[in-house]
């Protein structure tokens, strides 16, 4: 028996669809946004890892929708110096 994790809205299907249909997707977007189409197609979590190899992905799905397909923007190192400073720096 077939477990269904995820279950994709109309809308949702429809902008997979179209988003997998461009030919310039970085690379993790469309594992995502693969894996999403298989769960929803009803394969289970582990017969989709075996395709492809992603994480905690219907997860975040469920929780953020399809703008998980996107990775958040990352903080980064902080600037080391204030404005002064850099100031200082340049005269």
């Amino acid at each position: 028996m077939n477990k269904q994790h995820v279950s994709l809205t109309t809308e949702d299907r429809l902008e997979l669809k179209e988003l997998l249909s461009k030919g310039s997707l970085k690379i993790r977007v469309q594992k995502r946004a693969l894996a999403l189409q298989f769960l929803d197609k009803g394969m289970t979590f582990q017969e989709v890892s075996r395709h492809i190899s992603t994480s905690k992905w219907a997860k975040r799905y469920k929780e953020e929708g399809l703008s998980m397909l996107h990775d958040k923007a990352r903080s980064g190192r902080p600037a080391g110096l204030s404005g002064e400073e850099r100031a200082k720096v340049t005269a």
